[in-house]
């Protein structure tokens, strides 16, 4: 619902509807950010990206993106730098991660054919 009062123009209607969620997950914040950033609000996108991160929740592609536009839209080159920088940053970190528990997982994976025998 959320989503679908943003896309119609409704930012306040929207918004309420999303105050109104006691539990909040990431597709709606997604739905209020991408929604601020089509309706031209874009400082507001960016303060709900980082609301969202404070009240727990992981961004996703989904979120950066709604981010970079808002960045974009406010012609803030280096705003959009440093956004960028963290996407990349993330990304790289997550890569490393992965890789790390691959590895962690055939080790123990091994171990435990090991201890079979």
């Amino acid at each position: 619902m959320v989503s679908g009062y943003l896309k119609k123009g409704d930012v306040e209607e929207g918004r309420a509807v999303f105050y109104r969620i006691k539990v909040r997950n990431l597709v709606n914040w997604n739905s209020l950010i991408s929604g601020y950033c089509q309706n031209g609000l874009c400082n507001e996108a960016l303060d709900a990206f980082v609301k969202m991160q404070s009240d727990g929740l992981e961004p996703d592609e989904v979120s950066f993106a709604s981010a970079l536009s808002a960045c974009a839209q406010l012609g803030s080159l280096e705003i959009g730098k440093l956004w960028s920088s963290l996407i990349k940053w993330r990304n790289l970190v997550w890569i490393r991660m992965k890789s790390l528990f691959s590895r962690f997982y055939l080790l123990v994976h091994i171990q435990g054919l090991f201890k079979m025998g």
